[in-house]
Formats: structure tokens, sequence, C-alpha cells
């Protein structure tokens, strides 16, 4: 019976010591003529911690990410001109459009290389604006046809052409 009531105390005490040690809380002071509020002493709160630390890169490392982008959005850009036809001006456009957003899919690798959500939701937001940006510059002919081909290559339904219904036990999501 004494061990059963003891554990109960200890029980009992420690929950009303944690519950007195939360941080954040306010406590009641009572004095003689007044009731005032003051918040609990705690140490230094924590500090945040900044939103994530980016992932130090030499400047050769930078500047072999930014020539691998030039590269990768000059044979992009030279695949859609060859299925697209540009004219000079928009295959300029086009260029730099491309070469921005490789170049900033890029960083965001480097950047979120341990944070994969983040890292998904970033390069998700630089294609939205890659697709925005190459609608104002193609023609809507052209925007077709390069969706079309864009929805063919990734298997994207729904977009550009009609396709085949996605394999039974194979969800499709939209992007």
């Amino acid at each position: 019976m004494k061990k059963i009531l003891f554990a109960f105390l200890l029980v009992l005490g420690t929950s009303a010591a944690f519950a007195q040690t939360q941080k954040g809380t306010e406590t009641k002071t009572k004095t003689k003529s007044k009731t005032t509020t003051a918040p609990a002493k705690t140490a230094k709160p924590a500090p945040k911690k900044p939103a994530e630390k980016v992932n130090q890169e030499t400047p050769e490392q930078k500047a072999a990410r930014e020539k691998m982008a030039i590269e990768k959005g000059r044979a992009l850009t030279e695949n859609m001109n060859k299925n697209l036809q540009f004219s000079p001006k928009q295959y300029e456009e086009v260029l730099k459009i491309n070469q921005r957003s490789i170049s900033q899919v890029e960083y965001a690798k480097v950047r979120y290389i341990k944070n994969l959500r983040k890292m998904n939701n970033e390069i998700q937001n630089i294609g939205a604006s890659r697709m925005s940006l190459l609608k104002d510059v193609l023609t809507p002919q052209q925007f077709q046809t390069y969706n079309q081909k864009r929805a063919e290559k990734m298997g994207l339904p729904g977009e550009g052409s009609p396709q085949q219904s996605p394999q039974p036990g194979r969800e499709s999501y939209d992007n």
C-alpha cells in the first residue's frame, strides 16, 4: 500500500513541477497592495534559428554551376527552337528565361540540400514562373505546341493533346 501511495505522490509531484516550469507562461504575484502579472522568469529565450542555413559554396563551385546553367539553357533553347521556330528576338528572350530558371533550380538544389520538401516547393515555384514568362514571350500557337510536347515528355494528363488514361493502380498528380 505504501508503494502505491509513494508512486502516486511521485507522479503527482513531477507533473505539478512540470506544469510550473512551462516557458512563456505568466505567473501572478500577490502583494499586500495589489495583484500584478509578470512573465515567468526563465533563462534567456532561445534565439530563433535562421530560416535555413545556406550551404556555403566556393567561388569555383558557383562559377561551375553558372557555367553549367548557361550550357543547359542554351541546349534547352536550341531544342525548343527546333520544334517552335523562334524569331531572333524570341530566341534571345527564351534563352534568358531558360538560363535564369536553370540557374535558380541549381541554386535551390545547393541551398536546400538537407530539406527536400523546401527544395521541391522552390523548384515547382521556379517552374511555374518559367511557364508564365514563356507564355508572355511565345505566340499562343507556339505555347500550345510547347505544352503538348511537354505533356508528352512528362506524361502529364490533361495538358496539350488528349492522352491515354493512366494505367490501373497508378496514381496521377496534377502539377
